[in-house]
């Protein structure tokens, strides 16, 4: 019997097979429902299939923490409903599954660390087990800095002896702001229990990660992940916790950070979402080196008197895997540890656009598209009909820029025309900001905005969890050769800040004057791309190709403090 921990992510799974033993063939997604005891509606929602196996789906879901508690006494369960339907028979074939689990109120420390999970906002939920009953107790939350964040007396503790030892719970009296709101994700907390009982006084100390959604996003992806290279009767004693892999998500966080090119601090919250592939792959890696140890002490013989039992080496298999990570993150961390390009697509060659453009597409992480009406700058540019003829030939994401008075009778236009990005500036939406933006995303186009240098960011602070990208113009937009205006570095800054604060997880693009010396202020500063021009790129190379592994070197270069 499995068991789920309410306010914490649990994984289920089912199977549906015909008779004869193959995949049951659905037309849509296998539908789940979560009940409590007292048959009460908990959540819902479509299951995930499994590629490996197609016959198998999962569910991924918290129990809220509102939901009502058990009662070990009377054995409650709750259960989970699986539905799948192919609706594209003429019978309407139908397949229901239903499994019971326990819910328990909070998790049980892990012998070899405690810690515990919690979801942001949430009050903890935590215990101590003691051999004697504890005849007082005091609470004390350190953040990562050693600053204590939040103290609370607990008053008359009562202690259960269960299984010869006495058990004391704990509930904070609310959710502790402090932590909740610093947005850290990953940074784990220490809980630092004071107690007194007839022996004395004693401290324990405990682990807390808030496990935001990004958290559990990439803790759901882990597990999947980790289970490709596990038996499915793996012993229960070596299943993830939810702790256990955000605490390797941490490890692979501390590990992107200290790798090459260049020392970063991203906390999960900061992190560009172009890198969590990495984060995967690295906490992978941490993950299946412990699961290699586990599996190492469990193989070999045990001894049982005159038997003698043979264990299952699975070693070698995990060390497959890990051999296979290594590789990874040996031949590309270094190269996906970078700043994002994105050309300037309007400066191609005409003469060579198609040549250009293919080889760009291939190489360029974005494509910047500059949309120019002679009002807003005092030149003209390319327009969405420049995108039409693009997107039947380009994989990468275009972002039109719209360097326009009037951006909003343009937007249409570039979705229409295949754009991921739409991005119009500061100064010409003032009026109509949510509604441009609401428009962008309802359009099925990710929303950015432009701010020329003298544009204050206070302006947009409104409106910042609905971006996407957020481009800081290091020059006036619209007048070429212009010495980059070195405090928009700062300006940066605090746009990382806010966005680490705010827990959002938008794109910082650095657009004007590109060029070497100007790389590594911006990386350091924050930027998680920059758009190339053609000092930049164009003007290193007749021949695109040499163009751009001279500007790839001089990237890499500065980064990694050539």
């Amino acid at each position: 019997m499995v068991a789920a921990i309410i306010g914490q992510n649990f994984t289920m799974s089912s199977s549906f097979l015909n008779e004869d033993g193959t995949p049951f063939v659905v037309s849509k997604p296998v539908e789940y429902n979560v009940y409590a005891f007292d048959n009460s509606f908990i959540i819902g929602g479509a299951a995930i299939q499994s590629k490996a196996q197609p016959q198998e789906w999962f569910a991924y879901f918290a129990i809220p923490s509102n939901a009502p508690v058990p009662n070990d006494a009377n054995n409650q369960k709750y259960r989970i409903e699986w539905l799948a339907e192919n609706t594209s028979d003429a019978n309407n074939q139908q397949m229901k599954a239903i499994e019971y689990f326990e819910v328990l109120d909070r998790a049980e420390p892990l012998s070899y660390d405690s810690a515990i999970a919690i979801l942001p906002g949430q009050p903890i939920k935590d215990f101590l087990c003691t051999e004697l009953p504890i005849q007082s107790l005091s609470l004390s939350v350190s953040d990562y800095s050693d600053k204590i964040v939040y103290t609370q007396n607990i008053d008359n503790p009562k202690s259960e002896l269960k299984n010869n030892a006495y058990v004391t719970y704990i509930d904070t009296i609310k959710a502790i702001p402090q932590v909740t709101d610093k947005g850290m994700g990953l940074c784990p907390y220490l809980l630092v229990y004071s107690y007194t009982t007839d022996q004395g006084v004693f401290n324990e100390v405990h682990t807390l990660y808030i496990a935001t959604a990004k958290v559990l996003l990439l803790v759901n992806d882990l597990r999947r992940y980790m289970d490709k290279a596990r038996n499915e009767d793996i012993d229960p004693s070596l299943r993830w916790t939810d702790v256990e892999l955000i605490h390797f998500i941490t490890q692979g966080l501390a590990m992107f950070n200290n790798s090459a090119p260049s020392i970063t601090n991203y906390t999960f919250t900061s992190l560009p979402p172009t890198f969590m592939y990495c984060i995967k792959q690295c906490a992978a890696l941490e993950a299946l080196n412990a699961l290699y140890l586990a599996e190492g002490f469990r193989a070999g013989m045990e001894f049982t008197g005159a038997s003698v039992t043979l264990n299952i080496d699975r070693t070698q298999y995990i060390q497959y895997k890990i051999d296979e990570i290594k590789g990874w993150i040996d031949a590309n961390l270094e190269k996906e540890k970078k700043l994002l390009l994105a050309p300037s697509m309007g400066c191609c060659d005409l003469y060579d656009f198609e040549h250009q453009v293919r080889f760009i597409d291939e190489h360029a992480d974005f494509l910047h598209i500059d949309i120019k009406d002679g009002n807003y700058v005092k030149t003209f540019g390319v327009g969405p009909e420049f995108m039409t003829v693009l997107k039947k030939v380009v994989k990468k994401p275009m972002d039109a820029h719209l360097m326009v008075k009037h951006p909003q009778d343009y937007i249409e236009a570039c979705a229409e025309a295949g754009a991921a990005y739409i991005t119009p500036h500061t100064d010409c939406i003032e009026s109509d900001a949510f509604v441009t933006i609401n428009k962008i995303i309802s359009l099925g186009c990710k929303a950015g905005i432009a701010l020329n240098p003298a544009a204050p960011l206070e302006g947009i602070r409104h409106y910042l969890p609905l971006l996407s990208k957020v481009t800081i113009m290091i020059v006036d937009a619209g007048y070429a050769g212009q010495k980059v205006i070195t405090q928009m570095y700062d300006k940066i800054r605090t746009l990382v800040q806010w966005r680490e604060e705010m827990g959002l997880d938008f794109l910082i693009e650095a657009d004007g004057s590109m060029n070497a010396g100007v790389y590594a202020p911006l990386y350091e500063a924050g930027a998680d791309m920059v758009v190339l021009g053609p000092p930049a790129l164009w003007n290193k190379d007749p021949e695109i190709s040499k163009a751009w592994e001279i500007m790839e070197k001089e990237v890499e270069e500065e980064l990694s403090g050539k």
